[in-house]
């Protein structure tokens, strides 16, 4: 298995336990299954910071027009 897998065996099951990237507390099965690869509290870290950061993302897309999420590949034309 891959990294973030560790395996053990409880009453004869092969369980796989996965492990949050950032701080390695084991992730819940079905959180995991969801796709999420981040335990609860790490989760909610990653998610202020990046709100925090699209703030910053906002700017009028054309002339007289209102502000709008920008995104990297936007800032080259921007206000054209």
């Amino acid at each position: 298995m891959g990294a973030g897998f560790l395996l053990s065996c409880y009453s004869g099951v092969v369980m796989a336990h996965k492990y949050c990237n950032e701080c390695e507390e084991t992730i819940h099965p079905n959180r995991y299954k969801l796709g999420y690869r981040t335990c609860l509290a790490c989760g909610d870290e990653v998610a202020q910071r990046l709100a925090e950061m699209r703030k910053k993302q906002v700017a009028p897309a054309y002339n007289k027009g209102a502000y709008q999420y920008i995104t990297l590949e936007d800032t080259k034309t921007i206000g054209r």
